[in-house]
């Protein structure tokens, strides 16, 4: 089972410090929220993965990055960690997580994949040609 840390990208190194070996959701961003209250879970955010299409203009970003870089060059976190970003086409609710959880990154990787697949986005690429 993984902790789920709510946090600020610039609070992650403290979080990885006082959690080493630990398996890990860094929760970045997930949903507008007003400041200080809470991020969506992720289970809300799975569910809009499977009903609404992804920014289609996102897409040469990546929304799944492995062994994700700083502007330095250097990695943000361990070797085992995979980084999920995005936002969708319809409403705003951006998404930034990091987790070395394998079925954390199954799940996301699965519902990712299936919404670049679906007929939703693929006809918003369309249209942004």
């Amino acid at each position: 089972m993984s902790t789920i840390i709510a946090c600020q990208p610039n609070q992650a190194a403290e979080h990885l410090a006082q959690n080493q070996g630990a398996v890990l959701v860094l929760v970045f961003q997930n949903g507008s929220r007003f400041a200080g209250e809470p991020p969506a879970s992720l289970a809300e955010l799975l569910a809009l993965l499977d009903a609404e299409p992804l920014r289609a203009d996102q897409a040469e970003f990546g929304f799944i990055i492995a062994d994700p870089l700083g502007l330095d060059e250097k990695p943000l976190f361990p070797h085992d960690f995979v980084s999920f970003r995005g936002n969708f086409e319809r409403l705003s609710h951006g998404f930034n997580v990091a987790t070395n959880d394998p079925a954390v990154i199954a799940q996301l990787t699965a519902e990712i994949n299936r919404n670049l697949k679906s007929d939703a986005f693929r006809a918003l690429t369309v249209k942004a040609l």
